[in-house]
Formats: structure tokens, sequence, C-alpha cells
């Protein structure tokens, strides 16, 4: 039993638990400077693009070294792949929060909620199949 949990932690599954781990850090760090930007007046897609930006840093970090546990330092291949996952993954959220807000008429915080969990699984499944190379398909075990 020990060893299956102990598998279960290592393989993809463990990496989608500490990837969701270090999200919900990341998301509460880009969130707060999001909410900030709104708060000050910035166009809500604007102030979603800024906050998510902010958060690239500490993403590439912790991912790199918790979540993959990725030992060797990273490629310009690797930064060029994890920058264009991120791209995808802001131009979706931030296209979903200004289909929200402009016609939708939500508000922009749940807007910015809703958006959070697309941006998630984006990344997730780039991360693993660009930059850290886990050699198996994002929906697969």
């Amino acid at each position: 039993m020990r060893e299956r949990v102990s598998k279960l932690w290592t393989g993809w599954f463990g990496q989608m638990i500490r990837f969701g781990l270090t999200g919900m850090l990341n998301t509460a760090f880009s969130y707060a400077v999001y909410t900030a930007g709104v708060w000050l007046g910035l166009y809500a897609p604007a102030a979603w693009a800024i906050g998510y930006a902010m958060g690239m840093a500490l993403s590439l970090t912790i991912n790199t070294r918790w979540t993959f546990r990725w030992k060797e330092r990273l490629r310009g291949a690797q930064v060029a792949a994890f920058i264009a996952v991120n791209l995808v993954s802001l131009g979706a959220s931030t296209g979903m929060v200004a289909l929200l807000t402009d016609h939708y008429h939500w508000n922009e915080l749940w807007a910015g909620v809703a958006a959070a969990p697309v941006s998630m699984l984006i990344n997730f499944c780039g991360n693993r199949m660009f930059v850290y190379k886990a050699g198996v398909k994002c929906s697969r075990g």
C-alpha cells in the first residue's frame, strides 16, 4: 500500500497535486495584483494580464524545483516553451475575462475567479508535455 501511495505522489498524479498547491499560491499572488489593478481603475483584462505576468517568475521557480522536481538547469528552449505555454494560457484566460466582463457583464473579480481554472489546466498540460517533457500525454497516467 505504501508503495502505491509513493508511486502516486511521484508520478503524474503527484505532479498534478503539487502543481495545484503551487497554483494556489501563484494564483493568490496574481489575483492580488489583479484585484489591486481593478481597484486602481485599470481595465479588467489589462489588470488580469499584469497580474498573470507578475506570477510567471514565481511559477517557473516553484514548478521547476518542486512540482516537476527538475534537477538540471533549464535550457533556453525550455524557458521559451514555458513562456509560450504561459502566453497561450494568458490569451485564453484574458479572453475569458474580457468575454465575461464585456459581453456578459460579470463582476470583474468573479470573472477572474472563473478564468483561473482555465489557466491552470492549460499550464499544467503544457508544462508537463512541452517544458518538463514527462513523456506521457496530460490526459493519461
